[in-house]
């Protein structure tokens, strides 16, 4: 991008939260750039960010494995997904999958509301369950 001449755009102030110094050590670059591997596992890349958040900012790792192909990376991406959304266990919502909770959700919406005509009429129960 930066040869390019092409900036993503900034909102609010440009805020530095990485000063270098030069004096410091700092390990060598040992593959001189080259991103490229052979085969699987020959080579692993990591970067550390900063991502701004509406209360401050939060540090990212990231760690990417070389893979064979860009198919690899697909699947890759299609297995964290499928993990992300029906494996995952989430505390917040009582440690099940986010999948599941949303079933859940949804099933017990339909069990509450009564469709008469064009208009939705919430049932008593509903007030009773969000009352605690």
């Amino acid at each position: 991008m930066k040869k390019l001449g092409v900036q993503g755009i900034r909102r609010g102030k440009r805020c530095w939260t990485t000063v270098a110094d030069d004096s410091l050590y700092r390990p060598t670059d040992k593959v001189n750039r080259q991103f490229t591997a052979t085969r699987p596992n020959q080579l692993w890349v990591a970067d550390i960010t900063f991502v701004a958040t509406w209360i401050g900012f939060v540090y990212v790792a990231n760690i990417e494995a070389s893979v064979g192909s860009i198919d690899d990376v697909e699947f890759a991406i299609l297995e964290w997904v499928d993990w992300f959304n029906n494996r995952r266990l989430l505390e917040p919502i009582g440690n099940i999958p986010p999948s599941e909770f949303e079933m859940a959700y949804y099933r017990q919406l339909r069990e509450l509301v009564q469709i008469r005509g064009d208009s939705v009429c919430i049932v008593q129960k509903y007030r009773q369950l969000s009352a605690g």
